[in-house]
């Protein structure tokens, strides 16, 4: 698997460029730790509670600031079934539709906080209702450490008909062009 994680970073570092207009999309990959508890039992955050997941996120360039996020999530979850009861280690899937506004778009920004909200469903194989809608909102920070590909830290809060989540996550974002020829790196 750590090739697959080596080749995967080598070829997107051909490709790696500022998303803009005549760049315009992005893959951004992180890990997650989901907390389920503190959202139940009104606290900030229960790292001693946390799961894990992992996200992979398409984005499209619109405008100036503004992105559409294809972001998949999947992992393994607490589901609360009552005010201080859990089903422990409950799997999930789930897609969302996002805008992300980039709040800094000059390319010689290497930090580069954003925001984004959206909709999404969940799939929870062991729930008796087996689908969740949510509304996530999340706030993140990206960090250009090479041309086009950047370190990002996000947290997110996502509401639910069934289990309201944080999710917070750390990965790298690449920003490159699909019809690229040339090696060289832009912004």
């Amino acid at each position: 698997m750590r090739y697959f994680y080596t080749l995967l970073l080598v070829a997107c570092s051909f490709t790696a460029f500022s998303q803009t207009r005549e760049l315009p999309n992005s893959f951004t990959y992180k890990v997650l730790g989901v907390d389920t508890y503190s959202p139940r039992l009104e606290q900030l955050y229960r790292f001693d509670q946390q799961t894990y997941g992992f996200s992979a996120v398409y984005s499209r360039y619109l405008n100036k600031g503004l992105s559409l996020s294809l972001p998949f999530r999947l992992g393994v979850m607490n589901y609360p079934y009552d005010i201080q009861g859990f089903y422990e280690g409950w799997n999930f899937y789930a897609q969302d539709v996002a805008l992300k506004y980039n709040f800094l778009t000059e390319s010689d920004k290497k930090v580069r906080p954003y925001m984004t909200g959206g909709v999404g469903l969940m799939y929870i194989a062991q729930a008796e209702s087996k689908w969740e809608r949510q509304i996530p909102i999340e706030l993140g920070i990206s960090y250009q450490f090479l041309p086009g590909i950047f370190v990002q830290v996000s947290t997110s809060y996502r509401l639910s008909n069934g289990a309201n989540a944080w999710h917070n996550g750390i990965g790298l974002q690449f920003n490159f062009d699909s019809k690229a020829t040339s090696t060289s790196f832009v912004d």
